[in-house]
């Protein structure tokens, strides 16, 4: 397990307080992650919830919980999960994502979407490493939002994960939100897909033209650390 959490874990001014999601938080962490991160991520938008994608994500959210990398922000006040981040620990050689469940067409598409990103560019071969830390999710709750929280986590976080040793950071980011926090953090982008290119196993386009904009793409970025 980690040993630098002292990092990244306490309170984050005086009505919150960042910790690390242990047995008896995965349950309302899991809820959150459901009721807002697979609603307002644009690929999961695009697609449209259902329990079925929900089932799946969530099982990709518990099977790296082992890394002991995954972090949720507590309303001291009323308990409630104000917002998540997950990362996970890549190895150049295991590629566990082939081998989860794909019982939804969203999860099928929101993996094959990662896959392509990553393909675009070799990015161990490029920094000459074999591993990564993958920021694999960031969630806010609406209400708590626009209060610096999320940037927050992510400094706490890059702090932490260069204690632990990596030496690189990076996640294929959906939202335009995401891509320009994460850019004044200093990640860089390395590869992009956009969505209008996407065609599904008959040649169609993938998503209705009339919901994409100049923003509706993926982006694959890196911060060396």
């Amino acid at each position: 397990m980690p040993d630098n959490y002292h990092l990244i874990e306490g309170p984050i001014g005086d009505k919150y307080t960042l910790r690390r999601v242990r047995c008896e938080d995965v349950e309302k962490v899991a809820a959150h992650i459901r009721n807002y991160f697979l609603h307002d991520e644009p690929i999961s938008s695009l697609c449209g919830y259902t329990e079925k994608y929900g089932d799946d994500f969530i099982f990709y959210f518990k099977y790296f919980l082992a890394d002991g990398m995954s972090f949720w922000v507590e309303d001291n006040e009323t308990g409630e999960v104000v917002a998540v981040r997950a990362i996970c620990h890549e190895k150049m050689e295991v590629n566990p994502w082939i081998t989860f469940p794909k019982t939804s067409r969203a999860a099928q598409i929101f993996i094959d979407i990662g896959e392509i990103v990553h393909d675009m560019e070799d990015i161990y071969e490029k920094y000459q490493l074999r591993e990564s830390a993958d920021l694999l999710l960031s969630s806010c709750a609406p209400k708590y939002r626009k209060q610096g929280i999320s940037k927050e986590l992510y400094k706490r976080a890059i702090n932490f994960l260069a204690a632990e040793g990596f030496k690189m950071v990076k996640s294929v980011f959906t939202s335009p939100y995401s891509r320009a926090g994460v850019a004044s953090l200093g990640f860089e982008e390395v590869s992009r897909l956009y969505y209008k290119d996407l065609k599904d196993e008959n040649g169609n386009p993938m998503f209705d033209a009339s919901k994409l904009d100049s923003e509706s793409y993926a982006a694959l970025m890196v911060k060396l650390l």
